[in-house]
């Protein structure tokens, strides 16, 4: 049973990391987005009048950043190893 598993986390490898990139992202992007929420809610009427702060904004684009930055290395992995399966296929299939 276990091998039978293994094989098929191996196949589907690439997808598995694939989605796990897309998971980190938008995790990563919904606590940043919580966390400028609630220091919008904080500011006063006086302070706050409708448009988004530079504050607000440069908090939007460090959380895009880093909620980028956190999902690349999983979906670089999983395009590396994607590529990995369509050159061991046609390997196979050419011999």
């Amino acid at each position: 049973m276990m091998e039978r598993f293994f094989a098929w986390s191996m196949r589907a490898g690439s997808k598995i990391m694939f989605w796990a990139a897309i998971v980190t992202f938008v995790t990563m992007m919904a606590g940043q987005f919580t966390v400028m929420m609630s220091s919008i809610r904080t500011m006063t009427q006086d302070h706050y009048s409708g448009a988004l702060p530079r504050m607000e904004v440069e908090q939007f684009v460090f959380a895009f950043a880093t909620a980028l930055s956190s999902a690349a290395f999983l979906f670089f992995g999983a395009l590396v190893i994607d590529r990995m399966d369509r050159w061991h296929h046609a390997r196979e299939g050419g011999e």
